[in-house]
């Protein structure tokens, strides 16, 4: 990820045509509720994407079932125009939820461009979901010796959902400061991820997380597995 400019005093989300909203969204929310920040909401018109698209042999697969589609520019754009203003009005409906200032943002460029030039210190990365029987939330946790990221943790401890989840632990962390989280949060089930690889604890079905929390700052062999295995958002810390 590129070089970024001095951090905004704001929460980032980057959403695409691919990602599960709801979810990203709401966990952004609450962030910017516990770290009394606004809101912004960032969707990217990947070109990328489009690039694909204009080629004179690609085909879409509906999500829902049935026959594959030719897929043009012009019909990726009125695809990405709906779900842009559909984005917007999940976005209102929960900002203003939780009275949390928001803004939101159309852009048209490559997605890995757009997460590295975001200006911010705790970014929201919106990822392809995918349906799960109903249980507890997990959240795996990397880089937890990271005071950053420990903090953004005990926030989403706090958000609607995450009061009792199954917390994977995987590396090395900050076990005192781990524990005194987890004091707060005694319905919250620490497990300690030692024998399976990161590639199993995103995808493998008896690990697969409902949240990452990783640093910004992250080593290449976490950050790219993570953007590019996981369904579920991405929170990336950078220290504070």
């Amino acid at each position: 990820m590129g070089k970024r400019k001095t951090p905004e005093p704001r929460i980032v989300v980057t959403i695409d045509t691919a990602s599960g909203v709801e979810p990203a969204i709401a966990v952004a929310t609450a962030l910017a509720k516990a770290y009394q920040r606004a809101l912004h909401v960032l969707f990217i018109e990947d070109t990328d994407l489009l690039a694909v698209a204009g080629l004179p042999f690609t085909r879409e697969f509906p999500r829902a079932g049935g026959p594959p589609r030719d897929l043009s520019n012009t019909l990726l754009e009125r695809q990405m125009e709906r779900l842009a203003e559909q984005y917007r009005n999940d976005l209102e409906r929960q900002a203003r939820a939780a009275a949390v200032p928001w803004s939101y943002a159309r852009v048209r460029t490559s997605k890995r461009l757009a997460m590295g030039e975001a200006s911010t210190d705790l970014l929201v990365i919106g990822q392809p979901a995918t349906t799960r029987a109903a249980r507890a939330a997990r959240i795996l946790l990397l880089d937890g010796k990271d005071p950053a990221v420990l903090r953004a943790l005990e926030s989403v401890l706090q958000a609607p959902g995450y009061e009792a989840a199954d917390l994977m632990v995987h590396g090395e962390f900050d076990a005192q400061a781990l524990n005194e989280i987890l004091a707060q949060h005694p319905r919250v089930k620490r497990l300690l991820m030692g024998g399976p690889t990161l590639k199993e604890l995103l995808t493998a079905r008896a690990y697969r997380p409902s949240l990452v929390l990783l640093s910004r700052d992250a080593d290449a062999a976490e950050l790219e597995p993570c953007l590019q295995l996981a369904h579920c958002p991405v929170i990336a810390v950078a220290e504070g």
